[in-house]
C-alpha cells in the first residue's frame, strides 16, 4: 500500500515537472519566434518591453565590447543620454548598388543641440578601438538605446540563447525528449489496448468465461476435497499429504 502511494506521489511530481517543462519550452519558443519574426518583418532590432539584445559584429568597441559579444540595450529618453554612454543606433550604408541599414554600437563623444531651442538633435560617436570619431552624426530618431552593462548574468543568458548550441540545448533537445516520451507513452497505451483486445477475444469468442463459471459452480458434494487435501487427477480424486 505504501509502495503504491509512494509511486503515485512520485508520478504526480513527474507530471508537475512535465507541465512546467512544457510551459517553459513554449515560452522560450514563443520568445525566439517573436524576436526572429519581428526582426525580419520590421528590419529592426526586436524590443521586449524597454530592452533589446543584439550581437556586436565588429571589434570597433574592443576591449569594452568584443566582436560577436551580445549586449543588452535599454530604451532611454534622448535627454538622459550623456557623453561617454555607449549607444546602439541604425546607420545607412551603401552596399554596392543598394543601401541598407546596419546597427552600430559606439560611444557618445559629443551631444549636438539646436542653437535656438537647445534641444538634442544628434550625437557624435566613436568606437573605443578607433583612433578618430565617426564621420557622421547620429540622428536621435536612429537611436535604439543605451547599452546596459549592469546585468552581466542576463547578458550571459542571452548570449547562450542566441548561440546555436544554446538553441539546441534549450529548444531542440527538450523538444526531442518530449516527443520521445510521448511516443513511448503512446506505445504503452497501444500495447495495453492490444493486450485487452486479446483478453476479450479469448474470454468472449472462445467462451473461457463460461468455462470458468462452470468450474467455479462445480458441486464437490458434502466434502470439500480441496480443503481436505485432495487433488483432481484425470478422472479421479486422489489424496495427498505434505509428507509424500
Amino acid at each position: 500500500m505504501k509502495d503504491k502511494q509512494t509511486k503515485s506521489k512520485f508520478k504526480s511530481i513527474l507530471d508537475a515537472f512535465s507541465v512546467v517543462g512544457y510551459i517553459l519550452l513554449i515560452c522560450v519558443i514563443v520568445a525566439l519566434c517573436y524576436f526572429i519574426i519581428s526582426s525580419k518583418i520590421n528590419n529592426r532590432v526586436p524590443i521586449f518591453g524597454n530592452y533589446s539584445f543584439l550581437k556586436v559584429m565588429s571589434g570597433s568597441m574592443e576591449p569594452t565590447v568584443s566582436k560577436n559579444e551580445v549586449v543588452l540595450v535599454k530604451k532611454t529618453s534622448i535627454k538622459n543620454i550623456q557623453e561617454s554612454d555607449v549607444i546602439s543606433y541604425y546607420h545607412t550604408i551603401n552596399d554596392g548598388e543598394n543601401r541598407k541599414e546596419i546597427v552600430i554600437t559606439h560611444r557618445v563623444t559629443q551631444i549636438i543641440k539646436d542653437s535656438q531651442t537647445n534641444a538634442v538633435i544628434a550625437f557624435r560617436t566613436k568606437g573605443d578601438a578607433n583612433s578618430i570619431e565617426d564621420s557622421w552624426d547620429v540622428d536621435i530618431k536612429k537611436v535604439i538605446g543605451v547599452v546596459d552593462f549592469g546585468h552581466p548574468a542576463i547578458v550571459k543568458i542571452l548570449s547562450f540563447i542566441s548561440d546555436p548550441v544554446g538553441i539546441v540545448v534549450l529548444v531542440i533537445f527538450p523538444l526531442s525528449m518530449i516527443l520521445i516520451s510521448d511516443f513511448v507513452s503512446l506505445f504503452k497505451v497501444v500495447k495495453q489496448n492490444d493486450d485487452e483486445m486479446y483478453d476479450d477475444f479469448f474470454d468472449e469468442d472462445l467462451g473461457l468465461d463460461d468455462m470458468d463459471d462452470e468450474f467455479e459452480s462445480f458441486d464437490y458434494g458434502d466434502n470439500n476435497y480441496f480443503e481436505e487435501g485432495y487433488y483432481l487427477d484425470d478422472n479421479y480424486l486422489d489424496y495427498y499429504s505434505d509428507d509424500d
